[in-house]
């Protein structure tokens, strides 16, 4: 007969995942201002909503894509550097097509510590505990993910 801790054990990984998840949802509206002062037409405000949805589905992918090779490949040294290499070389091609703008309205070297140093890290270190194929690593990677998603959330704003 089975506990109720070895099934929440068991299923670790979905319930960081919804619970990351949810959290995330629930941040959004807090953060963002939903719906923002000025805005009274309900088309909108229902556009609006559905931008900041798009956006955090669109920000997601690339620790989605972190953690996805991290788990595939197996080698934690290889998926944590390209966990940490990725949002850099997103930002240096971003740089190179439109010169003359900073990535992501980095014009500071404390915007360049919260929205390129600070995510890079997160999402190495999620890659390199994908990568390590245990259910408590893997949540772990999740979480980081999601924390990474929060943070590229206050660029938007």
């Amino acid at each position: 007969m089975t506990t109720l801790a070895d099934r929440l054990r068991k299923e670790c990984v979905i319930i960081t995942l919804l619970a990351v998840w949810a959290v995330i949802i629930l941040f959004v509206p807090v953060r963002m201002r939903i719906p923002p002062s000025g805005l009274t037409d309900p088309g909108l405000i229902i556009l609006y909503v559905l931008l900041i949805v798009s956006f955090s589905v669109l920000v997601s992918v690339i620790p989605v894509v972190v953690i996805f090779t991290g788990w595939y490949r197996g080698k934690p040294i290889v998926a944590g550097l390209f966990g940490f290499l990725l949002l850099p070389a997103i930002a240096v091609t971003g740089y190179l097509v439109t010169p003359g703008k900073a990535p992501y309205g980095v014009v500071t070297l404390s915007g360049a510590l919260v929205f390129l140093v600070i995510p890079s890290i997160l999402a190495g270190c999620a890659g390199y505990c994908a990568a390590l194929r245990t259910k408590s690593a893997l949540a772990a990677a999740i979480v980081m993910g999601g924390v990474w998603v929060v943070i590229m959330m206050h660029a938007f704003n």
